[in-house]
């Protein structure tokens, strides 16, 4: 009798201790796709402590006593497996609220450099970047899911934050002009105007001059040059008005500049139409800086991004013009010529054309070219040593306007080859 009794204790021991360990099996499994979807050991510690707990304890040495042993524990694996479930649970809302707070984190300081006047090249990025992310949190299932949405608001939150703390040092500096302005100009609300207009001028120029060389950095401070001018409108005769949108003019005019002089090539030449002026710089420094006469408005100075093609000394100019055309010229000689076009246009002195004809609307005078540029001895003299075959030679409106009008401008193509008939001296 009592041997049939120990087999039955042990067979319930056995039986006990099965059923034991499927549960600590399902609870492994469970623990282990909760690993999976993202859940880190931090979060899961609990139950992996509660399992441990268990796991280590000393077997009781009756047989007797193993049945309960092993029902308890069954029954502790199967409530730790419901206690993962509720942690789990808890553990996604809150990755989700913080998820959720993250985004419109990022959303509100984005919103906040939108409405500090930061480029749209840099808001439209990081807009849609953003658009993305949220559109991840709407289906994200696992903590897994919210890791590289919570990555992405922070890297657009902090991107933001840095646009705005740019903006918001830019706006500094600007009042702070503005304030000196006012003071000196309050009673002149037409210098006012006329200073920014200046620094609007010029600092299209000089963007037109990046956008022809394709120089895309100066889009930026470009962008709120642009916002100035609207202020400026905007701006009646109130003289603060007017202030505040003569220093951001002034600012940002400054910006383009500096920006344009350090993404040039390491040599290049720029000419202005409006100007009539012609300046040379090399390693972002300005070398010459001299007025020229270009070419008559019947065979205008070609528009666009060129660069040197070749360069003779002496070079006897022929007219490609018939005699018994007005624009015909008799052989002429010059010192130097550096060519820029293959259609005729080159930079040469023009021993014909006192210096003080050069500079400002003698586009228009009797000692207007035929399409090339005038350039003053000393200084052609200069350009032709230090030009080298492929250095730039950018030709621009110069007039003022915005970017757009004077790339509309252009009569070149983009291997910088003329569309315009042909050109001479």
């Amino acid at each position: 009798m009592l041997a049939v009794v120990a087999v039955q204790l042990e067979v319930g021991a056995t039986d006990a201790s099965k059923v034991y360990q499927l549960a600590k099996d399902r609870l492994d499994a469970a623990l282990s796709q909760a690993a999976n979807a993202g859940y880190s050991d931090q979060q899961l510690q609990p139950v992996i402590a509660g399992e441990d707990r268990y796991t280590n304890s000393t077997d009781p040495i009756w047989v007797s006593d193993q049945p309960g042993y092993y029902q308890q524990r069954a029954d502790a694996m199967n409530q730790l497996r419901v206690q993962l479930g509720q942690l789990e649970s808890a553990v996604l809302a809150d990755e989700k609220q913080s998820v959720t707070t993250d985004l419109q984190k990022a959303a509100d300081e984005l919103g906040q450099a939108t409405a500090n006047g930061a480029d749209p090249a840099d808001l439209d990025s990081l807009h849609a970047e953003l658009s993305a992310a949220e559109f991840a949190e709407s289906s994200a299932r696992e903590p897994r899911d919210y890791a590289p949405i919570a990555d992405k608001a922070g890297d657009v939150f902090n991107r933001a934050q840095q646009l705005v703390g740019a903006q918001a040092a830019d706006l500094a500096s600007i009042q702070s002009s503005a304030t000196t302005l006012q003071a000196q100009l309050a009673s002149d609300p037409a210098k006012l105007k006329q200073a920014a207009q200046k620094a609007i001028a010029t600092g299209r120029n000089d963007a037109s001059v990046a956008a022809y060389l394709k120089l895309t950095a100066v889009s930026r401070p470009y962008h709120q040059l642009e916002r100035y001018q609207s202020l400026l409108t905007a701006a009646g005769t109130d003289p603060a008005k007017l202030a505040v949108a003569a220093a951001g003019a002034q600012h940002y005019q400054q910006a383009i500049h500096d920006t344009l002089l350090a993404n040039l090539p390491k040599k290049a030449i720029v000419i202005s139409w409006q100007a009539e002026e012609l300046w040379a710089y090399e390693n972002g420094k300005q070398v010459q800086d001299t007025l020229v006469t270009t070419g008559r408005p019947q065979l205008p100075t070609d528009i666009g991004a060129m660069k040197v093609l070749s360069k003779n000394s002496p070079w006897t100019m022929r007219s490609p013009w018939p005699r018994s055309s007005p624009w015909y010229y008799p052989p002429t000689t010059v010192q130097m010529a550096i060519w820029f076009t293959d259609t005729g246009e080159s930079m040469h002195d023009a021993y014909w054309e006192p210096d003080w004809a050069l500079g400002p609307n003698s586009q228009y005078g009797g000692y207007a070219s035929h399409g090339c540029v005038h350039v003053p001895y000393t200084v052609e003299k200069f350009l032709y040593n230090w030009t080298e075959i492929g250095t730039p030679v950018v030709v621009i409106p110069g007039d003022g306007s915005t970017v757009a009008n004077q790339v509309a401008q252009i009569s070149v193509d983009a291997n910088g080859e003329p569309t315009t008939g042909p050109k001479g001296v």
